[in-house]
């Protein structure tokens, strides 16, 4: 996960929250109930998030490419009917609001996709 520093935010595309620097004391303010973090702890959770911060720009390249092609693969397995989460086959099933594809391993996978 990285944190952005600049102003100016780029829109990426993700199923997985992206967290920006300037955002994190809201959200972690947010995330909490009133007997589960203290102010100083929230504080030193956003000391640690911060100095694991990659400043190589190498880095930051690989990371994205390999977000991109973990978003391809599963792009791909979805249009294959296979779960993307645990391999297993995706099945066509009729649910209470209409056809979708759940995964052949439910209970244990709860992975779904619309018809």
């Amino acid at each position: 996960m990285f944190f952005s520093k600049n102003a100016k935010l780029k829109r990426i595309e993700s199923s997985t929250p992206v967290i920006y620097s300037n955002q994190l004391n809201n959200i972690i303010k947010n995330y909490t109930c009133k007997k589960c973090l203290t102010i100083y702890e929230i504080n030193a959770i956003k000391l640690k998030l911060e100095s694991s911060e990659v400043t190589n720009s190498f880095a930051k390249k690989e990371h994205v490419k390999n977000i991109r092609k973990v978003v391809v693969e599963k792009e791909y397995k979805k249009r294959n009917l296979i779960c993307p989460r645990c391999n297993g086959e995706l099945i066509l099933r009729n649910g209470k609001n209409g056809k979708f594809y759940g995964c052949s391993n439910f209970p244990k996978c709860r992975f779904a996709m619309s018809y």
